[in-house]
């Protein structure tokens, strides 16, 4: 909350002309539209993520050669479980867009402060996701390598 009360000291003072709060109101637009998207797609998700297990159990049922239950359902649950994990930088996202509208329009500094920091929590999640994704990628690349060497040579 430090960061709140400095806002008030003169070395703290940022002038927002009309051009920048022109701008800003057209990032906030983006933002909020880019978001919205983002929850239909989450939609989306879940719908796809449940068709999946619901198919994978009727697909089982009828006892199709080369096909487990396990693979759709795996995969639905995946598309369930990532659709949870990017509700929370949606509403970063969301908030920002949200807190720059109030900010913008009542000139209130702790609100454009507030709005900045959901933008950057937004791009701190994403970020740390991406580097969770890729040390995973690069895990099951070398599973799999492994996998393929001691298949081949066994």
């Amino acid at each position: 909350m430090e960061e709140l009360q400095d806002l008030n000291q003169p070395s703290q003072q940022l002038l927002i002309t009309e051009n920048v709060k022109r701008v800003l109101l057209e990032a906030r637009k983006w933002s909020k539209f880019l978001a919205i998207l983002g929850f239909i797609g989450l939609g989306f998700l879940i719908l796809f993520g449940f068709i999946f297990v619901v198919a994978g159990n009727l697909i089982d049922e009828a006892n199709i050669d080369g096909y487990s239950n396990l693979q759709s359902s795996a995969m639905g649950i995946y598309y369930v479980i990532s659709a949870i994990i990017y509700v929370i930088p949606l509403v970063f996202l969301l908030n920002f867009s949200n807190k720059l509208k109030v900010a913008i329009n009542s000139n209130d500094p702790y609100s454009l402060y507030a709005a900045f920091n959901s933008l950057r929590l937004h791009y701190k999640f994403i970020g740390i996701l991406t580097i969770i994704m890729f040390v995973l990628m690069f895990f099951f690349v070398f599973i799999g390598i492994i996998v393929g060497i001691v298949t081949a040579l066994g």
